[in-house]
């Protein structure tokens, strides 16, 4: 970095003291030629002694000093551990991290370990654990993360960018000549030669791989182009190209599942320009998807392994793309796969639709202890290929627990969505499979691809809102070639109709929806109803009103008991009865082509629940289906009453963190733990 940049930055703060986040000691020791240094003891042979941080030294300067200030994060974190809060000393401070890097080469005197290793173990004498929530040694270089512990509650700090992101502009189509292709790894590569001081030439045109880039690091050296006065234009390129799929993919699509030919997808071409669409086979994704894995497979350690992620409407044949290409690895090189799916009804489906093919297996509550076993048995002797487990069960062992010494050709990660919508507050553990994952690569000593497919996951190339990305980043997955679908269906229409029920609500909104039940029988239409409490349904069951036709009348949500599930689940499939009525719990995977119609007692959650829901009708594309919502101002209640719900309480926090100190100490004090959501069931 530019010192005399820097200077002028920082020249151009208003403050008392400015933290140093993530600069090299040699830079800060360049800075204290023009701006005092408030701890200038830490800084010996060119690195940081945590020894000879002092807060209170610190803190007499800064409470004393009439000038501008500069000082290192480590000492900054030393001096929050120890006051109580710095707005007591009247000062300003501003903490500019630099955004040039995502973690920083570690300045301290201290060997930092990889958190990730196996060895690692994390002791409370160990000076670095004050400073840094994560280590990680990449080409024998350790990397370190900073810990946070000013910038909440502390309206007196101030934490600001190195460089200002400048937004990306409209893009233009490929050049002919004399231009460089943009990747993730190029725009790193170019960020660190910022950092270093070591800038390489820099192109006036540059190519954007635009299926993968991270846009919010682009966006970084766009604003470093911009601040170092470079004038760059921009263009985009997909990087997905038309491929020629092998011959075996038809062979085992016409032995398993009896077709003579692939669907058709329609996919975006280059979402970031325009929306041209394109219609691309299922077996040119299936192909990408296994030349991945063959990356791995084949041993080529110099070839990058791109990650795929799809978005494609319901009922697209989805599922056929990781099931093939799973096949198909397995039988040419004996190599695993394994399906992360969020419910067991979904893994059961999908089993079931595999009739053609028995090398394929569910872990999940259903299974008794020795049914377990004997599947683990069958994988590791050569006997199951593909292995359905739900993330709790995936995060709670080892990838070896359950492959042994097989290969791991490929991750699936089925209706995606649920990482960033479920992670956040129904399923915690889809928050930590990225993660997990990442180290998993790094004990088995070998990477593998991650197909991640959903039906509902919201593209926007500024990344603001954006579903795709935010799964992308959740489950690091760059790089990662995106095939955006068109999830626009022409055959569903949409009824709705406003409805005066303000007065004695909740029973004029019973009878109306069972007004829609009785429609449904009568003109004989396959309907799923939703509700969002199984309660409602429980209610609506029992009512004289439709004890007349109750035998027309299926019901799914978690309150019953897995063999009524599945029986309702059966009935209404086959015919047997015309109408569902099901929580959110019922749905997601279906194989029912033959729904007319969905109504909802009271509105979806959110906008993807409700993607998802209406999904389901028609996926015969002979059949035109209808959305149907009687709505009224006074829905509203239920979606106020779910949040009410999910929401945690001041003691339940309190209760969380006994039972974790409780199974830290248990653990012998160690860092790494695994812990269980059962161990919290109590609070």
């Amino acid at each position: 970095m530019d010192k005399n940049i820097l200077i002028r930055i920082l020249e151009e703060i208003d403050s008392d003291l400015v933290v140093l986040k993530g600069f090299p000691v040699f830079m800060i020791e360049e800075v204290g030629r023009v701006f005092p240094v408030l701890d200038p003891e830490v800084y010996r042979e060119g690195k940081i002694s945590f020894e000879n941080i002092n807060s209170q030294r610190m803190l007499q300067r800064l409470f004393t000093s009439a000038e501008k200030s500069v000082c290192c994060c480590e000492s900054f974190i030393s001096l929050c551990n120890n006051v109580t809060n710095i707005s007591v000393l009247g000062k300003k401070v501003t903490v500019l991290v630099n955004n040039l890097l995502t973690l920083y080469p570690n300045q301290s005197d201290w060997d930092i370990p990889d958190f990730d290793s196996d060895e690692f173990e994390d002791a409370s004498n160990n000076p670095y654990s004050a400073f840094y929530s994560y280590g990680e040694q990449i080409n024998g270089i350790t990397y370190v993360q900073y810990i946070d512990n000013y910038s909440e509650d502390n309206s007196d700090i101030k934490t600001i960018p190195l460089i200002f992101p400048k937004k990306v502009g409209s893009l233009k189509n490929t050049p002919s000549q004399g231009y460089k292709m943009l990747s993730n790894r190029t725009i790193d590569e170019l960020l660190c030669s910022f950092y270093n001081g070591k800038v390489q030439d820099i192109s006036p045109f540059y190519v954007l791989n635009t299926n993968d880039i991270d846009y919010s690091r682009l966006e970084v050296l766009l604003g470093v182009f911009d601040l170092f006065g470079y004038d760059v234009t921009l263009y985009s390129q997909p990087k997905i190209q038309s491929i020629v799929s092998r011959k075996e993919l038809s062979e085992i699509l016409k032995e398993i599942w009896g077709y003579d030919s692939f669907r058709t997808l329609r996919i975006y071409k280059n979402p970031a320009i325009d929306r041209t669409i394109r219609d691309i086979s299922q077996d040119e994704i299936i192909e990408t998807v296994i030349r991945e894995s063959e990356k791995v497979l084949l041993w080529n350690t110099n070839d990058e392994i791109n990650n795929i992620l799809l978005t494609a409407p319901t009922g697209a044949g989805k599922s056929i793309l990781f099931q093939l290409s799973a096949i198909y690895i397995a039988r040419k090189y004996r190599a695993m796969t394994i399906v992360i799916s969020p419910l067991v009804a979904l893994m059961d489906d999908q089993v079931e639709g595999l009739s053609g093919y028995d090398r394929v297996a569910t872990l999940n509550s259903n299974r008794t202890g020795t049914e377990k076993t004997l599947i683990v048995e069958k994988i590791k002797n050569g006997e199951i290929d593909i292995l359905y487990l739900s993330p709790e069960m995936f995060l709670s062992y080892s990838i070896s627990t359950f492959i042994g010494t097989r290969r791991l050709g490929l991750i699936v990660i089925d209706e995606a969505h649920t990482v960033t919508t479920w992670g956040r507050d129904f399923r915690v553990d889809y928050l930590f499979l990225g993660d997990y994952i990442r180290k998993s690569r790094k004990i088995l000593g070998y990477s593998f691809p991650i197909f991640a497919l959903t039906a509902t996951a919201v593209w926007d190339k500024t990344q603001k809102n954006d579903m795709v990305y935010d799964t992308i980043r959740s489950l690091n997955m760059n790089p990662c070639l995106t095939y955006i679908g068109n999830v626009k269906r022409t055959n569903i229409g949409f009824v709705f109709k406003e409805s005066d029920i303000s007065t004695n609500y909740e029973q004029r909104r019973k009878l109306l929806t069972i007004k829609r039940i009785k429609e449904a029988i009568k003109d004989k239409k396959k309907t799923i109803v939703y509700f969002p409490f199984r309660r409602t349904i429980r209610d609506l069951l029992y009512s004289e009103e439709i004890s007349d036709f109750k035998d027309q009348i299926a019901s799914y949500h978690a309150a019953l008991f897995q063999n009524q599930k599945s029986q309702n689940a059966l009935d209404f499939k086959s015919g047997v009865k015309t109408v569902m009525l099901a929580t959110k719990a019922y749905g997601m995977g279906i194989d029912v082509n033959d729904i007319e119609e969905v109504y909802h007692h009271a509105p979806s959650g959110n906008l993807s629940d409700y993607v998802q829901e209406i999904g389901r009708i028609a996926r015969d594309p002979k059949i035109q289906g209808i959305a149907r919502l009687d709505f009224s101002p006074n829905d509203f209640r239920y979606k106020r009453k779910l949040q009410g719900i999910s929401n945690i309480r001041t003691y339940q926090l309190r209760e969380v963190l006994k039972k974790l100190m409780s199974l830290y100490k248990m653990n012998g004090e160690k860092r790494n733990m695994l812990i269980s959501t059962s161990d919290f069931s109590y609070i």
